[in-house]
């Protein structure tokens, strides 16, 4: 499960795809972030009904892109 380890962070998490009863595509990410030995737990969930949703690529970069926000991957959490 461990997909970055750096000298910043380590970025571990597992992912999911299904689809809803009403068809839209249904993405999720949960694992964690650790900076300075300290581990942070997500979870993510994302849905969509555009059939041409790529939901790997955007899951990832939406979880990046909220921990970012929240000040990690500069090794200061």
């Amino acid at each position: 499960m461990l997909f970055e380890d750096n000298s910043n962070y380590k970025l571990s998490y597992k992912t999911g795809w299904a689809q809803t009863e009403k068809g839209h595509a249904l993405g999720w990410i949960v694992g964690w972030i650790e900076e300075n030995k300290h581990p942070y737990f997500f979870v993510l969930n994302v849905e969509s009904p555009d059939p041409d949703f790529d939901m790997s690529t955007v899951r990832l970069k939406m979880l990046k892109d909220i921990l970012k926000e929240y000040g990690f991957f500069e090794g200061r959490m």
